[in-house]
């Protein structure tokens, strides 16, 4: 009975470890230099804040990039202090797409609702023709999507510059679709900011609304009835509404920031080194196989097969925990 127990246990355990490794690929994260993907080195432009604020600036922004990077759902990135005090690296392993990764790092993502003056307008010209050579200080001119919803053209919209509501007061940011069912962004408000916005849409009626995303409008939709604590942003793509979504989520940045480098790693080393390590196991194991059934005959058969199942177990808790797989850094490596 203690024979068939054990037994029992041993096969529940190797299986459960063969569950964890399968594919290998998808359950064993890797890291940069084994895996390849983007590694990006930015600068924040601090002398654009005030100098007792240098170093705080410099932490928020990199607060602000690793949750924009784990929204991206790249495994065991890495967002850290680089260098100069003002240097971010940034490393995302697997991933191909280097212009997603420096759109959605950099985007400003500044949301704010406001009423429109006037248009849509052809063009800029137009619109500044309507108040002569000068547009009044509490308007501006800003581009948009054409009224009739013509894609690939432009519009201008002369909007008011105070928001009655703005990123800061949103409380969440999500992906959804519009009533036909096309992406977009859905946001909701804080309580407060719900309470003045509603107020707001209620003496305002069948006035212009715009939504302006990063100084560009959006949407303009008519206020037909109060709107308190929800909206949507709609006109957009797949991706544009993920990234959006990731940037609204995360806040604004607390600076400008340029990219100083950028490139893709390749996974030629890490293949390299997988393909060396996986030879040395096999190798290793079977010379200790062939020692073990030479000097114990068949009792080596049993220590063999506990050799492969503690491997086995070994990389099935690798794959559990998980933990990433590396190669080891020189100090001076990055």
């Amino acid at each position: 009975m203690r024979i068939r127990l054990r037994v029992f246990i041993i096969a529940v355990v190797v299986g459960l470890s063969l569950w964890m490794v399968y594919p290998p690929q998808q359950t064993i994260p890797l890291g940069l230099d084994l895996n390849g993907g983007v590694q990006l080195i930015l600068r924040v432009k601090t002398e654009d804040v005030e100098p007792d604020k240098r170093n705080e600036t410099v932490e928020q922004a990199v607060q602000i990039v690793e949750r924009r990077v784990n929204a991206l759902g790249v495994a065991e990135p890495v967002v850290a202090r680089y260098g100069d005090n003002d240097r971010i690296l940034v490393q995302l392993p697997g991933m191909s797409d280097a212009e997603q990764a420096r759109r959605v790092i950099k985007q400003t993502a500044q949301l704010r609702l406001t009423l429109v003056e006037s248009g849509p307008f052809a063009s800029r010209d137009r619109a500044l023709q309507t108040y002569g050579t000068q547009v009044p200080t509490h308007l501006e001119i800003l581009p948009g999507p054409a009224a009739d919803g013509t894609s690939g053209t432009a519009a201008f919209y002369v909007v008011y510059r105070d928001a009655a509501v703005s990123g800061t007061d949103l409380r969440d940011a999500r992906a959804s679709v519009d009533e036909f069912n096309r992406p977009a962004v859905g946001f909701s408000l804080t309580p407060d900011a719900g309470r003045r916005f509603g107020a707001f849409t209620q003496r305002h009626l069948n006035r212009l609304l715009a939504t302006v995303l990063d100084d560009r409008v959006a949407l303009v939709a008519t206020i037909n009835s109060r709107i308190d604590d929800s909206g949507q942003i709609v006109g957009v793509s797949r991706d544009e509404m993920l990234e959006q979504v990731i940037t609204l989520k995360s806040g604004a940045l607390p600076a400008d920031m340029e990219f100083v480098a950028d490139h893709a790693v390749g996974a030629s080393l890490g293949q390299d080194a997988i393909r060396s390590g996986v030879a040395a196991s096999v190798g290793g194991l079977a010379l200790v196989g062939l020692f073990m059934l030479g000097y114990y005959r068949r009792s080596g058969v049993n220590a063999l097969f506990s050799i492969a199942v503690n491997l086995l177990i070994l990389v099935g808790l690798i794959a559990f925990i998980p933990v990433t797989m590396t190669l080891p850094e020189s100090p001076g490596s990055f």
